[in-house]
């Protein structure tokens, strides 16, 4: 949020953020690209998939040389990860367990602190761990091989063929 108090039409008002008025300005880690918000369109329809869609713009000259992404849960999701991972764009972040797509086996599961406990949908890695907090993470950009995997998906409708049905694989 860059704080200005002047008039545009694409102030935004966040009373829970510091700067509470300015101009929303998406940026990447780097300052490699930047996107300044202006508000939904102005053909008057509704906006869904904010997040994936300022990923994807933001990520746009990366994608194809297997670079690593990571973002936090405002953006992150299953379908985000697989359009990616199939522009040859590793990705991971933060997840809220509620997330469309997010395992019910990790969804559910009661840890003590310390615990972990990973599920694995082709490329896609669902890891959670008990903090102070529980931590979900999805990733693209980590070995499943190296951490025992509970498969999710094994035939049926399981939670990976919805992914895939879902991302048009």
């Amino acid at each position: 949020m860059v704080k200005f108090k002047g008039r545009l039409g694409f102030i935004q008002y966040m009373p829970m953020k510091l700067i509470k008025h300015g101009v929303k300005v998406w940026l990447s880690g780097y300052a490699f690209t930047f996107d300044v918000y202006t508000g939904s369109s102005n053909d008057g329809s509704v906006e869904t998939g904010l997040g994936h869609k300022v990923v994807m713009k933001l990520t746009k000259p990366m994608h194809g040389a297997y670079r690593p992404i990571y973002f936090d849960n405002f953006f992150n999701g299953p379908q985000l990860q697989l359009d990616l991972m199939n522009l040859k764009t590793y990705s991971c972040g933060t997840i809220q367990a509620n997330r469309k797509g997010f395992p019910d086996s990790l969804r559910k599961v009661k840890l003590k602190r310390g615990d972990t406990k990973f599920a694995q949908c082709s490329d896609m890695v669902a890891s959670t761990w008990q903090d102070k907090h529980t931590v979900n993470v999805l990733s693209t950009n980590s070995s499943p091989e190296m951490v025992q995997i509970t498969r999710i998906g094994k035939g049926g409708r399981g939670e990976c063929d919805e992914a895939r049905r879902s991302s048009k694989l």
